[in-house]
């Protein structure tokens, strides 16, 4: 979460453009609403990276039950864990959507059973097969683009980004001396946001507690191992 409020961050541009009197606080926004779509589309950053939890459903509607929410604001869904918490957990296989509309183009009609596969058209769901034959939990990894600013609902609200106010303010700024014409400015400011894009990548990626190893040999069995099924003792 960003540290400056709406609010804040609105007259820190407004102050940038030299309080100009024809920017409004709608315009500054719009503003950072672009800035903030700029830096999603460059890179992924760790605040942005999280869980979704849901869950599949079963009633005497097959094509509605071949169906699975996602979250708003999805980019990439990075993995879908089945009944998350059982032995019979398991990881959906995604299958590119020209793939799954050929070998399964109508999954409501074929029997019921416990999903494996998954595809993706757009954001709003997921379509599974096989169509469920109970209600599972799903829980999924995925990064998300951040949630819009909206001066007037919620002039008080946070960036989801982490230490990158001024980032947004830069760009926000660049855009708005830009439009203009004063690309003097626009230039300064977008140098400005491009050095503290690069500082914050370097440590979005650093990861100083992260072991490489090629294997897991000295990893040992932890807790009841004899009850892991991929775990096979000799004799």
């Amino acid at each position: 979460m960003g540290q400056t409020t709406l609010t804040d961050l609105v007259g820190e541009v407004q102050s940038g453009l030299l309080n100009r009197t024809d920017l409004t606080n709608d315009r500054c926004t719009t503003a950072l609403n672009f800035a903030q779509w700029r830096v999603s589309r460059s890179h992924d950053f760790q605040e942005l990276k999280g869980f979704f939890q849901t869950q599949t459903f079963f009633t005497n509607n097959a094509f509605n039950d071949k169906f699975i929410s996602l979250p708003p604001y999805l980019k990439h869904i990075h993995t879908i864990i089945l009944n998350p918490g059982d032995p019979t957990a398991r990881k959906l296989v995604h299958k590119p959507w020209r793939l799954f509309d050929k070998q399964w183009p109508a999954p409501e009609v074929l029997a019921r059973s416990k999903p494996y596969y998954y595809s993706k058209w757009g954001s709003a769901a997921a379509i599974v097969y096989p169509v469920p034959d109970a209600v599972y939990p799903v829980w999924s990894r995925i990064t998300t683009f951040p949630r819009p600013f909206d001066f007037n609902q919620q002039p008080l609200a946070y960036s989801d980004y982490d230490w990158k106010d001024d980032i947004l303010i830069a760009l926000a700024c660049a855009y708005l001396w830009k439009s203009y014409g004063r690309m003097d400015k626009a230039n300064d400011y977008l140098r400005e946001a491009q050095e503290h894009f690069v500082t914050a990548v370097k440590q979005d990626t650093d990861e100083p507690d992260l072991e490489i190893s090629l294997d897991l040999t000295d990893a040992g069995y932890v807790g009841n191992y004899w009850q892991d099924p991929f775990i096979k003792v000799s004799p």
